[in-house]
């Protein structure tokens, strides 16, 4: 076997050479005693400090962790659907050397911020508003925060909701290529995600198919919905032959008023909503056509970054979505082009 040259040889040993603590504190401008005492697990070291040093030995291959003890994951939680996704992601993340505390910042803000100045990582399974989301990093300024099902809500790290501008051009296309010419569109300004699923479906249409009519009908998110969508559904002589709702809370109503008022679905009216979860459950009078996002892809996603976090913290705050699906349950009719 030839035996390899002393100039190969050294150039190989470069490539595979690591910093030592010498370079990595010149590096960080820290002395390198406190590099030593971070990869001892020295209590001495301050947190932020800590972080700092395990992500600059991470990028020079020492895979290091932070800490010798189980990390504490808070999950924020409201109860129904989406406390029954937080126990999901729980239960996958449960042969982890992790430990959970569930909170509810809707029932109990004092003992959620509490939870959260004893956690590493910070679930929202709750559609928090903005300002939880930042409190949270001024309480806590070495947490990592994930929010799932964010609905455009900004801050966090991690920030996991569904495709809002492709939802609202697939529906928008679903319906043209059935050969509806006039469409009406049930929306909000309340919600984010709504709002942005309902721009994304009017832009489709203005641009790729103007020659279709629709109307768009903002109504507030509360009681009054109900009535607002009754009254304009009673009207029998519409037009309208389809009915884009972009969001649960509007699909739901909709839905609830085109039964009492008898109309033939889809032989009088077509409905396409979003938002409907592949396992959802509440109680409709019919399953309508709908294009949503994947629950489970969600789940899955948000296991990746909390298992992952310690690569990931250098990094700017990250958006991802999960896949889209169409579901077809016959309420949208084809009427021809």
């Amino acid at each position: 076997m030839q035996e390899k040259s002393s100039a190969e040889t050294d150039q190989n040993n470069k490539k595979m050479k690591k910093f030592t603590q010498k370079e990595i504190a010149a590096k960080l401008g820290l002395h390198v005693r406190t590099i030593s005492r971070v990869l001892n697990h020295e209590d001495s070291v301050k947190e932020e400090t800590r972080r700092r040093v395990v992500a600059e030995l991470n990028r020079n291959g020492y895979f290091f962790q932070t800490h010798t003890r189980p990390e504490v994951v808070a999950v924020d939680i409201r109860p129904g659907y989406l406390e029954r996704q937080a126990l999901r992601l729980i239960e996958m993340l449960s042969n982890r050397d992790l430990q959970f505390r569930i909170t509810n910042h809707n029932a109990d803000l004092h003992r959620f911020y509490d939870t959260a100045e004893k956690s590493n990582v910070m679930v929202f399974c709750s559609t928090p508003e903005a300002k939880i989301v930042d409190e949270v990093a001024q309480r806590c300024p070495g947490i990592y925060r994930i929010n799932l099902f964010s609905h455009g809500v900004p801050g966090a790290e991690v920030s996991i909701e569904p495709d809002n501008d492709k939802l609202g051009k697939r529906s928008a296309r679903y319906l043209a290529e059935h050969g509806h010419r006039d469409i009406m569109v049930i929306s909000s300004q309340e919600n984010i995600a709504t709002l942005e699923r309902t721009k994304s479906f009017l832009g489709e249409l203005e641009v790729s198919f103007p020659e279709i009519r629709c109307r768009t009908v903002m109504a507030p998110l509360n009681p009054s919905l109900a009535e607002k969508i009754n009254d304009i559904l009673a009207e029998r002589d519409l037009k309208t032959t389809a009915i884009y709702c972009p969001g649960f809370y509007i699909a739901r109503q909709t839905c609830q008023a085109l039964s009492q008022l008898r109309y033939r679905v889809p032989e009088e009216i077509s409905i396409l909503v979003n938002d409907l979860p592949e396992e959802f459950t509440f109680p409709l009078p019919f399953r309508p056509d709908t294009f949503y996002s994947r629950t489970s892809d969600i789940i899955e996603l948000a296991e990746f970054y909390i298992t992952n976090r310690f690569m990931l913290k250098s990094a700017s705050s990250i958006t991802a979505s999960p896949g889209i699906e169409l579901r077809v349950s016959g309420t949208v009719a084809r009427i021809g082009s």
